[in-house]
């Protein structure tokens, strides 16, 4: 299972609603999948939201730099 979310909206993170977030984990709970990966993408679009109120942006992580080496073009 995989959430792809637009364009529009992967560029601007923001924090998800309670109500959102807990229904995601519902739906990860009742699938079987780890609520923990949920938890640590929740904080990382803390540590995003955080940094780009402060103006900066976030250091690539070695994961998303391994994807750019991998697709150039995007």
């Amino acid at each position: 299972m995989a959430y792809v979310m637009t364009e529009e909206y992967s560029k601007n993170p923001t924090m998800p609603s309670y109500y959102y977030y807990e229904g995601i984990k519902e739906g990860f709970r009742q699938n079987g999948l780890p609520v923990a990966a949920l938890r640590r993408a929740l904080q990382h679009t803390q540590e995003e939201v955080k940094a780009i109120e402060r103006g900066k942006s976030l250091p690539e992580t070695e994961k998303s730099k391994k994807k750019k080496r991998n697709n150039p073009e995007r």
